[in-house]
């Protein structure tokens, strides 16, 4: 006898009532306690409660049943629950019941596979056992939206879902939930702009799908001065909170320097090169061999000449650097530099950035190349992460704000999060950075000749240099963190 009640918003329960009654015979007795006819009568009752949100109908005639013995030995099995049978007979031993929908696969549409097990059933002769299964949502849930962005600036786009050997396509205007087996779990988004040219293709991993989890996907785009780029995948997981973002964005728009620091100092935008002086390649954030430059402390340094005047020099100048670091130790170093120091050309100073000796980040710029005249210092307010872990910095600078004496000229970005930040030093009137001979530098301040000027050499690994000629967006800042991290 069945029993369905409907839905389930992740949760089936199957009672499996087995009454056993014991029938003697004067040939057939339960004499040695080892042996007797057993009268089952099986009753399976589904019960449903409604969990969560979602409302869907389950109908458990098709699920199938098998008692199993504990030896893993198949006793009986019913394809179909509405055809159990009241009257099983069984020798007396240990059981568990197994129910589960018939609809295994790695991958369907609107096809929810269920699973459940009971706890081990003891029969004994002239007793009434009972087994309770509990069916519960056995998939992975995965569903697909496409944000107002990709549908404004795109013609066309579309999803594939591959998990194991099967995949899903939801096309454009698809709104079925899709469910799924296996892991990892991989997604391919397509995306076709509607100015022509390749589409673009988004790729994402979610290596430890849950089952009984809906992830909801949102996949975000814009379109900037007529070339099209993807932001993101965002992964939300509606049912328990998790949060996991999958991003391949280039972010390109005035990008004008790039030193993806991998066994060498190339420039892959300008051809900037750099030139190594001690620092030497280093295992990056993933253990990757020279894929990173690692400064001594000492008098390390990679220059690239002076360059990027245009960038950071004149009146409402903007611009925005982005770069991985691990620092080795807490002390005052210098990070990036376009300024001399005291100890040589000291009218050669331009702004450099550098951490504090409480772990702070700090930008100076100076307005008339020396740092005693104008210039504005701005740090963070509190010291960033210092465990000897990557961590990633954006720098933004906006030469034409003058509110707060400058300070909103700033913003520092830690792993994406923008960070607080207050004057550490203001030296007379509020101006523009003057175009200077030093050399633009890594690790420490070099002035026009090559030297290396201050005592401030820094000391740990950088990766991954991006330098714009414009303010990134706390978007951009965020995406950039997803996609090189």
């Amino acid at each position: 006898m069945i029993h369905s009640k409907g839905l389930v918003g992740g949760l089936l329960i199957f009672t499996l009532f087995l009454g056993f009654a014991c029938q003697e015979s004067d040939e057939e007795s339960i004499v040695d306690g080892k042996k007797g006819k057993i009268s089952v009568d099986l009753n399976l009752d589904l019960e449903i409660e409604i969990t969560r949100a979602r409302v869907e109908t389950v109908n458990t005639d098709s699920f199938s049943v098998f008692i199993i013995q504990s030896t893993g030995d198949t006793i009986s099995t019913f394809d179909h629950a509405i055809d159990v049978p009241e009257n099983i007979n069984l020798p007396v031993g240990d059981y568990y019941v197994i129910a589960q929908s018939g609809n295994l696969g790695s991958a369907a549409f609107d096809s929810p596979y269920y699973w459940g097990k009971s706890d081990l059933i003891s029969v004994v002769a002239g007793q009434t056992s009972s087994a309770i299964v509990q069916c519960a949502l056995a998939n992975t849930m995965i569903s697909i939206k496409y944000s107002e962005h990709v549908k404004q600036y795109f013609s066309d786009y579309s999803t594939w879902v591959i998990a194991a050997s099967d995949s899903l396509h939801f096309e454009k205007n698809e709104t079925k939930v899709g469910y799924f087996s296996g892991e990892p779990i991989q997604i391919k988004a397509e995306l076709s702009s509607s100015i022509g040219g390749s589409p673009v293709f988004v790729k994402g991993v979610i290596e430890d799908p849950k089952i009984k989890h809906h992830y909801i996907i949102t996949i975000d785009g814009y379109q900037l001065d007529g070339s099209v780029r993807p932001i993101e995948i965002e992964l939300d997981n509606t049912v328990d909170e998790t949060n996991i973002t999958f991003s391949n964005v280039t972010i390109n728009e005035g990008l004008v320097a790039y030193y993806p620091l991998n066994a060498n100092t190339d420039e892959i935008i300008s051809h900037f090169d750099g030139v190594a002086s001690g620092a030497v390649p280093t295992f990056d954030r993933y253990g990757n061999a020279s894929s990173a430059y690692h400064f001594d402390g000492i008098d390390d340094f990679i220059t690239m000449g002076d360059v990027l005047d245009s960038v950071f020099t004149g009146s409402d100048q903007a611009f925005s650097f982005a770069f991985w670091m691990r620092a080795d130790t807490v002390k005052k170093q210098i990070i990036l530099a376009k300024s001399s120091d005291s100890n040589c050309s000291a009218n050669e100073r331009q702004f450099h950035l550098k951490l504090s000796s409480d772990h702070k980040l700090q930008l100076a710029t100076m307005f008339d190349l020396g740092y005693h005249h104008s210039h504005r210092v701005v740090t963070t307010s509190h010291a960033i992460p210092n465990e000897s872990n990557w961590v990633h910095i954006t720098v933004t600078y906006d030469g034409a704000i003058d509110e707060d004496d400058g300070l909103s000229r700033v913003n520092f970005y830690v792993d994406g999060e923008k960070a607080a930040t207050e004057f550490f030093s203001v030296q007379r009137v509020l101006g523009a950075m003057k175009d200077g001979n030093a050399q633009f530098a890594m690790g420490n301040q070099i002035n026009s000749n090559g030297e290396n000027c201050g005592n401030f050499n820094y000391k740990g690994g950088l990766d991954e240099l991006r330098i714009y000629n414009r303010v990134l967006t706390e978007q951009e800042v965020r995406a950039l963190v997803s996609i090189s991290g």
